[in-house]
């Protein structure tokens, strides 16, 4: 089986045991929460996938070595590595001023580099990347023991609502680690993938004897606000006020009083449990990553729920129009500054009238690839349902760029179109 296969066979399962409750979600008018996984799951093609890591995070090292004073093109660097899909940047004109700290670059470590999938599905694009920061490990003299370990607790995040899907990525994880470290199972490593919590009726009133102030109960309260329909809103939740985490983190792990065991006891260490899990999960949506990447949902507003429709509407309204665009925002807000994000969407942000806000947000960074899929991009979907493009994106404005497009629409089928990006890798003339 080729290098990669598994995790694919892992995501060709999981979309087909999801094929029966997607077609009964599809007749509805209105999802439900429940249906949410099923109708938004869609398995990313193996070089698509490829195409968005070795754009983002390949090219994000591209930069740290070429800061670091590597005087080879990134095409030359890119071979080096194998990275079939990266697409070299086009000749620039004398005018571009990028405003780059190439200090910060060139003092940039690899242990520092942080890549997010924030609707990671059955794990495919932690997968790729976890091959691409081993090859970057490697050639940064770690062994393959150490490296899996800390692109395990220190590079790789991922976050989904749907609980089997966390599993299979959690899984995938542990067995790509173990593959490079034999006694990675015993070492007590737990991946940075969650399936994000639901607060459901906690308040602060259920940890009263925990907290030792009134400002602890408000913050706790607000805290489980936010994650109260954690399995609708995933990783849409943003928390607008800072949150004392270390307190959070004491309240969760607080040893209860040794005693005669009560039910009050055990409810309460339930609850820590849950807080444990948002804890974990809002220290993540709390914080920016060097690169994001992923393969959003797609949901139009009129088949939301009133809860999610509601959600989507007061904090994203530049994107509301559907779930894949408010993912586009919600991304660029995770990826840091001089970091970069790819995703492959449906393509109706580029020109429809509703999404004119979210062009006008998205103008302020670098557009820095384009391949434009248009439909047959997924196989299993028959006919012209989905018309697609992905892309990387520089979170930062770079005057004067100028970006690589590639115009695949016309080419019929998914292996066609791949065909294609890799001819106009090759040859800038195509």
């Amino acid at each position: 089986m080729a290098v990669g296969g598994q995790v694919e066979i892992i995501g060709w399962l999981y979309q087909y045991y999801n094929t029966e409750p997607k077609d009964r979600a599809f007749k509805k008018k209105k999802y439900l929460e429940s249906d949410i996984p099923a109708v938004t799951q869609l398995f990313t093609p193996d070089w698509i996938v490829k195409y968005m890591v070795e754009n983002s995070l390949g090219r994000y090292w591209v930069d740290v070595l070429q800061a670091k004073g590597d005087p080879r093109s990134s095409r030359e660097i890119a071979e080096d590595f194998g990275w079939q899909y990266f697409m070299p940047e086009a000749e620039q004109s004398d005018q571009i001023s990028i405003q780059t700290n190439v200090d910060s670059l060139s003092q940039a470590d690899i242990e520092d580099v942080t890549l997010i999938d924030a609707a990671m599905g059955s794990g495919h694009i932690l997968i790729y990347a976890f091959e691409v920061f081993m090859q970057i490990y490697e050639r940064e003299g770690y062994s393959h023991r150490d490296a899996a370990k800390l692109i395990v607790q220190k590079n790789i995040y991922g976050l989904d609502i749907d609980t089997r899907a966390f599993q299979l990525a959690y899984f995938s994880l542990m067995m790509k680690a173990r593959g490079a470290n034999r006694r990675f199972l015993t070492l007590d490593i737990r991946p940075n993938v969650f399936d994000v919590p639901e607060s459901g009726e906690l308040t602060s009133a259920d940890f009263q004897e925990l907290l030792q102030s009134e400002d602890e109960s408000k913050q706790l309260d607000y805290l489980l606000d936010q994650f109260r329909y954690g399995n609708e809103y995933g990783s849409l939740i943003q928390l607008d006020k800072s949150v004392d985490w270390s307190m959070i983190t004491r309240i969760s792990n607080q040893e209860l009083d040794e005693g005669q065991l009560s039910l009050s006891s055990i409810v309460l260490t339930e609850s820590q449990d849950k807080l444990r899990e948002i804890c974990a999960v809002g220290k993540i949506l709390s914080r920016q990553f060097t690169i994001g990447a992923m393969n959003p949902p797609y949901m139009g507003s009129g088949k939301m729920d009133s809860i999610l429709g509601k959600y989507v509407k007061k904090h994203f309204p530049n994107s509301k129009s559907d779930l894949f665009a408010v993912f586009m925002e919600r991304l660029r807000s995770l990826t840091d500054t001089n970091g970069y994000y790819a995703m492959i969407t449906q393509h109706a942000w580029m020109f429809l009238s509703s999404f004119e806000k979210l062009r006008s947000v998205l103008k302020a960074d670098t557009l820095i690839n384009m391949a434009h899929l248009g439909t047959r991009a997924f196989e299993e979907i028959g006919g012209e349902v989905v018309q697609s493009t992905t892309f990387i994106f520089r979170h930062q404005t770079i005057a004067n760029f100028i970006g690589t497009y590639e115009r695949l629409v016309n080419f019929d089928s998914q292996q066609k179109k791949e065909q294609a990006y890799l001819s106009a890798v090759k040859n800038t003339d195509v």
